[in-house]
């Protein structure tokens, strides 16, 4: 189970949400900003015996990083929290970091920074912007979207040959190829899918409000549990129908859920995993 946010540090009762699902052999993973993460709410979290913690870093400057969070210090809130955790609990640890305009001149040694912190994995994500007032095809309007290509193509490169290095980097070498010819056209690559999208048949979304989606939220709630019981929602026509277009799906998805690994991928996967402990961590 995945606790993302907004930022979920924050809600009460968030930690005997983490101890319940140790309790019951459920392996937990949180999506957080860090600035919550204080020694007590660290201390919280180990107590909790929470097994995998991301934390979200889109820059080794302050004045970037800060800047998309709203607050200032967050960095610095974020990257001793990692360190406290890593000294003193026994936790996955990751990295997520969104890739856009306004990073990637810098990128490279934002990876080096990630990385030289006592992490177990870093995730890598290219911004995706539309939205219903703003479709896919006025992409150049975004306002961090990447148009450098040049210094695109340039981080491009240099991941490609970190990754050789640090089996961390959890995107395929596949996907980072990908980001040149999507942020050179989206819209051109909405076609390019060889595979059928198939989260909705394995993955679950729940917001705070309740709204639930089948993992992706392009097609809409299928229910929500505050009114409807959740395996009603699961099995009901509208998930199967939504399900049937989700085959169908021809977005420009730059998401790993739907990216067909090959074997040799799939192995350095569950090496890294392993590696790192998180499943003696139930």
């Amino acid at each position: 189970m995945q606790i993302a946010g907004g930022e979920p540090l924050i809600f009460k009762g968030i930690f005997d949400i983490f101890s319940f699902c140790s309790q019951n052999g459920i392996i937990c993973k949180i999506s957080t900003n860090g600035i919550a993460l204080t020694e007590s709410n660290c201390d919280k979290i180990i107590a909790s015996k929470l097994p995998y913690l991301s934390v979200s870093i889109d820059s080794h400057l302050p004045e970037i990083h800060d800047k998309f969070r709203g607050v200032e210090k967050t960095l610095e809130k974020a990257v001793n929290g990692i360190k406290y955790l890593s000294e003193h609990g026994n936790l996955t640890l990751g990295i997520s970091s969104i890739l856009m305009k306004d990073n990637v001149s810098t990128f490279d040694k934002s990876v080096d920074f990630f990385l030289d912190l006592p992490i177990h994995r870093l995730l890598i994500q290219p911004i995706r912007l539309w939205t219903e007032q703003l479709p896919i095809e006025r992409w150049k309007e975004y306002e961090y979207w990447i148009n450098d290509l040049p210094a695109l193509e340039k981080f491009i490169t240099f991941l490609l040959a970190k990754k050789k290095e640090d089996n961390r980097i959890m995107n395929t070498e596949q996907d980072i190829r990908d980001w040149y010819r999507y942020f050179q056209s989206p819209a051109a690559m909405r076609n390019d899918h060889t595979k059928k999208c198939t989260i909705g048949y394995d993955r679950l979304s729940v917001t705070y409000r309740g709204d639930v989606f089948l993992g992706c939220t392009s097609f809409g709630s299928v229910g929500n549990i505050k009114t409807d019981d959740i395996r009603q929602i699961w099995y009901s026509a509208k998930a199967e129908e939504i399900r049937k277009k989700m085959l169908k799906c021809q977005l420009p998805c730059t998401s790993n859920c739907y990216k067909d690994l090959s074997l040799k991928e799939k192995i350095k996967k569950a090496r890294l995993l392993i590696k790192s402990g998180l499943f003696d961590k139930k």
